[in-house]
Parts: C-alpha cells; structure tokens; sequence
C-alpha cells in the first residue's frame, strides 16, 4: 500500500444512535474507515482488536464517561489521537478530558467544517 492510498480508522463513541450513523456516513463517504460504537465497554472492545487514529468521544454516556474511555483508549493505544464531543461540557468534564490526552473539545450539534479539519490533521500528523 502506497502512502497515498492509507485508509485512517476512526472510532466515534456516543450513545445517540443518530448521531454515530451520521458520522460514520461521512467519514466513510470521505473515504475514512468508521466503526462505531454506543458505550465506553464496546469502543474499549474495538480499540484492543484495532489501531485507530482517531476517537471521536461523547462525554455524557451510560456507565463510563468520555474522559475516562479517553484515558482508556490513550492507555490501550497511545498514537490514537482523540476529540470529546459534548452537549453539556462544563469546565471540570473539560479540564478531566484534556487531562486524559483529549485534543479538543467540540460541542454538539457537531461542527463538521471545525471536525473535518482536525481529522485530517490529526491523521495526517500521527502516524506515516
């Protein structure tokens, strides 16, 4: 495989079933690779059985938050580059999410021309 022709893997982790599909059509129509996940257990499954670049997080979710999957996911791979997105970020959960190796922190509805940029940093950035 050229180094033109690598796929980036994204993870988008929320429980708004919504929201990951309609992430998850965009990056691949952008020609990203999306899996998609609605808690912090089953994203941690997909990030031990593959190297993602990027994690695109919520915080406000069912039984773990998305500092501490971030914290999680930075600890099972420390290459994946990850963005909490939010509709309640409150300064502690922000301050707990960039503690974690959260690059950004985005509020929802999601601001695509803000994100897509950031993707393509990122992936572009992290690894050859």
């Amino acid at each position: 495989m050229t180094p033109s022709s690598r796929v980036y893997r994204i993870l988008v982790v929320d429980d708004d079933d919504d929201i990951v599909v309609n992430l998850q059509d965009i990056l691949i129509d952008l020609g990203y690779c999306a899996d998609i996940a609605s808690n912090g257990a089953d994203a941690l499954t997909l990030v031990d059985a593959h190297l993602y670049d990027v994690a695109l997080v919520d915080f406000q979710m069912p039984g773990m938050d998305g500092a501490l999957l971030c914290q999680k996911i930075r600890a099972r791979s420390e290459t994946t580059v990850t963005f909490m997105i939010t509709a309640e970020a409150k300064s502690d959960g922000i301050k707990r999410a960039m503690e974690a190796g959260t690059v950004e922190v985005l509020r929802k509805p999601v601001d695509m021309k803000r994100l897509l940029p950031l993707i393509q940093q990122a992936t572009t950035s992290s690894r050859p």
